[in-house]
């Protein structure tokens, strides 16, 4: 019987020690495996004013090491300008997006120090993204860097504006005014060629026309000697604040002055015979 007990206390040591030899083996077992990216090109869209980039594909990592240990799990991204570890990336700091992990999902937003992105300024950033495991800095892994572009979308918040506040044309009466042109631009950076896409004349009662182009037509007859109307230019977007409304431009001033035709007269004639 006392054989039996001690045979039975030989079994249970062995097994606790074997046990924590085993966990010591798993605490201490190394990093095999480098974490792996989702994709191997990513693209981000962001609107000016917003601060959180849309990504796809969708954007997250995986690592074979066990994921019941730091070396298997997932504990961040870092952005960079550059592909490759040999290249001291300097600009990096200048980033102006960060990865942040909120519930274990990694999400891009514009830095806190980063009051607003500008598209007028930088329309896209090309960068490069790369996943890190939460093993301690000496074991770390990080996977490949895959590519990731983040286009930053326009939002209307610029109104047309005349190249003249104020535009004066002469033409001769019963002529056409050929060359009665107003030119307005539009510098939001969606708008490449920075275009506007109609013209409106506000003053009432004038008898002239604009058409798409900023050409002036006069409609009916000229009596008066000068006219002077108002036109506003139509930007061909929606307003930021109101999806269903066009932004317009202040007015600019149009000034049409008319040279009266003059033609020739025979008076004093009288007692004269034509032969």
């Amino acid at each position: 019987m006392l054989w039996s007990i001690v045979f039975v206390l030989i079994i249970v040591l062995f097994n606790t020690k074997a046990i924590a030899i085993e966990t010591k083996i798993i605490k201490t077992k190394s990093n095999l495996f480098d974490p792996i990216l989702s994709s191997n090109t990513y693209i981000g869209h962001i609107k000016e004013n917003e601060r959180t980039v849309e990504i796809q594909p969708s954007l997250y990592a995986s690592d074979a090491d066990p994921s019941n240990i730091l070396n298997g799990q997932i504990c961040g991204y870092e952005l960079s300008s550059h592909k490759h570890d040999d290249i001291v990336d300097e600009t990096s700091e200048n980033i102006p997006f960060i990865v942040e992990l909120i519930n274990k999902q990694p999400i891009i937003q514009v830095k806190t120090n980063i009051n607003k992105l500008d598209c007028e300024i930088k329309q896209s950033y090309r960068l490069f993204i790369r996943a890190y495991d939460c093993a301690n800095n000496n074991e770390r892994r990080y996977s490949e860097r895959s590519s990731l572009i983040i286009i930053i979308d326009d939002i209307n918040e610029f109104a047309p504006i005349f190249t003249h506040k104020n535009y004066l044309f002469k033409l001769h009466q019963d002529e056409n005014c050929l060359s009665c042109r107003v030119e307005a631009t539009d510098d939001d950076c969606s708008n490449m060629n920075n275009r506007v896409c109609g013209y409106q004349i506000q003053t009432p009662n004038v008898p002239f026309s604009i058409d798409s182009n900023g050409s002036i037509s006069i409609t009916t007859p000229l009596i008066n000697n000068t006219y002077e109307f108002d036109v506003v230019a139509i930007d061909c977007y929606s307003s930021s604040l109101d999806n269903n409304a066009k932004t317009i431009s202040e007015p600019a001033k149009v000034t049409i002055t008319v040279i009266k035709s003059c033609k020739p007269t025979i008076s004093g004639i009288e007692g004269f015979f034509l032969l």
